[in-house]
């Protein structure tokens, strides 16, 4: 179905623009690729093709992305089952070891099966109860449930997910002053189906509101390009209004904070406008990028919002 002048993917962008040409990607694509298509975001001028691995979210290649690849494809298994197949319960040792005892090393029960080892213990363990197993050493619930609290707060801001594993049910977090003399951006983008909104606010460190704004772009795009094209804009804004000083930027996205300080190893389109955002720091005296919970993240969030 191209047409003879049609041989690459830019044929499929519109002439003289950086977007996609919606009638022609799904004339050729159909529905199903072309809505994933549509979201793809359009490298900058200047930026060579590559080969990228696609077993990590940044794209390039590590061995030990590619020892877990390779591991999880061995056993048959993908990433949503590998907890419950890989953790070594008696039951499991059982399945590959003759002669082991499958019950459990605390209680008297015929098997320790996944399901009793993390929910049957009316007493839990420290370290998924090898304290016990290996040093006879009892540990309380409360220890244990700590300790995968703060797990679950490390795992949101590392493996970027949206909510927390584990409820909190800490009091309601308030928006904090930056430090004297810095001056405190935050930023946040939300999206609806064919349309993204984005918000920003800028503050000193009285808590002065010095500037701000929003606005929205009828275009279909993926959340971590809406919070890139969000944050592009904030650091415009800053320009804009010539406050160039000591700057934090804040958001709730912890994608792309993770993003930005591993920029290194991301060899993703979105990766490229990141580290073009890092270079656009060299405009302030300082900058830097930080993450915080939505609720200190309010009002940028009510913009982007209500906009969309």
């Amino acid at each position: 179905m191209l047409n003879p002048h049609e041989s690459s993917v830019r044929d499929l962008w519109l002439v003289d623009e950086k977007c996609w040409d919606i009638d022609q990607v799904y004339k050729l694509y159909r529905k199903y690729w072309g809505d994933r298509i549509r979201i793809l975001p359009i490298r900058n001028e200047g930026q060579s093709d590559r080969i990228v691995w696609f077993h990590n979210p940044h794209h390039c290649f590590t061995s030990k992305s590619a020892y877990s690849w390779v591991l999880l494809k061995e056993l048959g298994l993908g990433s949503h089952s590998v907890v419950h197949g890989l953790l070594p319960t008696d039951v499991k040792i059982v399945s590959i070891r003759n002669g082991f005892d499958q019950g459990c090393p605390s209680y008297e029960v015929v098997a320790e099966t996944l399901i009793h080892a993390l929910k049957g213990y009316p007493i839990l363990f420290e370290d998924s109860r090898n304290n016990f197993v290996f040093k006879g050493k009892e540990g309380k619930a409360q220890i244990l449930w700590e300790r995968a609290s703060n797990l679950s707060k490390d795992f949101h801001i590392c493996n970027i997910l949206n909510e927390h594993l584990l409820s909190q049910n800490e009091a309601i977090k308030k928006w904090e002053k930056p430090p004297k003399g810095v001056f405190k951006i935050n930023f946040d983008a939300s999206i609806n189906v064919n349309r993204m909104g984005y918000g920003v606010i800028i503050r000193d460190d009285d808590g002065f509101v010095l500037g701000g704004g929003g606005g929205f772009i009828d275009k279909r795009v993926s959340v971590h390009e809406a919070v890139c094209i969000t944050f592009e804009r904030s650091i415009n804004l800053a320009c804009q209004l010539n406050v160039i000083g000591d700057m934090l930027f804040e958001t709730d996205h912890a994608s792309l904070v993770n993003k930005m300080h591993n920029n290194g190893m991301d060899v993703t389109i979105i990766g490229a406008r990141i580290k073009e955002c890092k270079d656009a720091f060299n405009n302030f005296k300082s900058a830097d990028l930080i993450w915080t919970n939505l609720s200190c993240n309010n009002i940028a969030d009510l913009i982007c919002t209500k906009i969309v």
